[in-house]
């Protein structure tokens, strides 16, 4: 048995589809009242919007979702993969984003599931892509180290994919951390030596 909403809502799109004429049916489009594609159950692949659906406006061309692309929103955009197991289970396209350590494709999830790693990342045949600490420090006792990517009186932080550099303490004159007692060693010892001879 029908409701009293029910009753309007028939009124409601008869006068507006039949009388009027300025809506369409749900999944239609258009001056024609045209289907969308994929109607009636997969419009757009169930991954976007038919453009007008509903009304005598728009071109009926699918508006994909995020990480969607393809006229019928049936392919994954960049930085997104497929899920294999539902496609071949049922057909769903179900896209699916790639690790944050990937360059612009992958086929599986986690770092192990890049094609390609960003920068910032090198390949291990273990665990995929891992991140280069651009701050991991030389191992020789030189007062330059290659290794530092920062400039003259500054430590490095290492972040995912890269680095960011601080400036030391005014009291330092070179440092490797925060605050006035991450004097660099070598510096140090150049300080405590020079103290000595005094």
């Amino acid at each position: 048995m029908k409701n009293q909403s029910d009753n309007q809502l028939i009124i409601v799109n008869r006068l507006c589809i039949e009388f009027l004429k300025v809506c369409c049916p749900d999944g239609h489009y258009g001056h024609e009242c045209k289907q969308c594609n994929g109607y009636p159950d997969r419009i757009c692949s169930n991954n976007g919007k038919c453009a007008g659906s509903g009304t005598r406006l728009g071109n009926g061309n699918c508006l994909c979702n995020h990480g969607y692309t393809n006229k019928n929103c049936d392919s994954c955009a960049k930085d997104y993969f497929r899920n294999e197991t539902l496609f071949h289970l049922n057909g769903t396209v179900q896209c699916l984003p790639c690790d944050p350590s990937c360059s612009g494709s992958c086929f599986d999830f986690g770092p192990k599931g890049c094609h390609v790693c960003r920068n910032g990342y090198y390949w291990t045949i273990d665990n995929g892509c891992i991140d280069i600490d651009e701050c991991e420090p030389s191992l020789s006792l030189s007062s330059s180290n290659d290794n530092n990517p920062c400039p003259l009186n500054s430590f490095c932080i290492n972040t995912d994919g890269s680095y960011l550099c601080y400036q030391c303490d005014p009291a330092c004159n070179g440092c490797d951390g925060d605050g006035p007692d991450s004097v660099s060693f070598l510096f140090s010892i150049f300080y405590l030596k020079s103290f000595e001879n005094h």
